[in-house]
């Protein structure tokens, strides 16, 4: 196996161990999870912070997100893209927000997650933009900023909002149509 290789599956190995038991974790742990023996984890990493920090990056990575977006099916209606999209932006978040507090970090933004990225959401709302009242950027950030919000652990955190949810709220509003006056 490669040195990405190795490094990348002790990564996958590390990460449920990590929310698991924090900074905590040992990384005897880490290599019984890979299935490795320990030294071979100080071969790929040079140390346990640089093993942790490599995980948290590669959980804000959003590459992969890019490519869950990009893998949506563009003959499904819009709201059902919308909705996937949501769900693949919200389970990010909740790894990320896990990790963090595992590690002891800000549960700020992370590096590369800017206003300009993940462009596949801007694609969904490009290639449905006659349905649109802003442009397609506009119309992805405010998505993105509702679902950060609503799936922030301290907004709702009895019951958080499911995709479905926050797309029929984005897209329909939380006003009830017009009735007509019985009289």
């Amino acid at each position: 196996m490669s040195v990405e290789g190795r490094r990348a599956s002790i990564i996958a190995a590390a990460r449920p161990l990590l929310v698991e038991f924090g900074a905590a974790v040992t990384t005897k742990q880490i290599a019984g999870a890979a299935g490795i023996a320990e030294g071979t984890v100080f071969r790929a990493f040079a140390d346990k912070d640089t093993l942790l920090r490599a995980v948290f990056e590669a959980a804000a990575d959003v590459h992969a997100v890019e490519r869950a977006l990009a893998e949506i099916d563009p003959s499904r209606p819009f709201d059902d893209q919308l909705t996937e999209a949501v769900a693949i932006m919200q389970r990010r978040l909740r790894d990320l927000w896990q990790l963090a507090a595992a590690l002891g970090l800000p549960p700020g933004p992370p590096k590369g997650g800017g206003a300009k990225s993940f462009t596949g959401l801007v694609a969904i709302f490009a290639a449905h933009r006659r349905h649109l009242s802003y442009p397609p950027l506009y119309a992805a950030q405010a998505l993105r900023a509702l679902t950060l919000a609503f799936t922030h652990p301290s907004i709702a955190p009895d019951r958080p909002p499911k995709a479905r949810e926050i797309v029929s709220l984005f897209l329909d509003g939380a006003r009830a149509p017009e009735r007509p006056d019985p009289c």
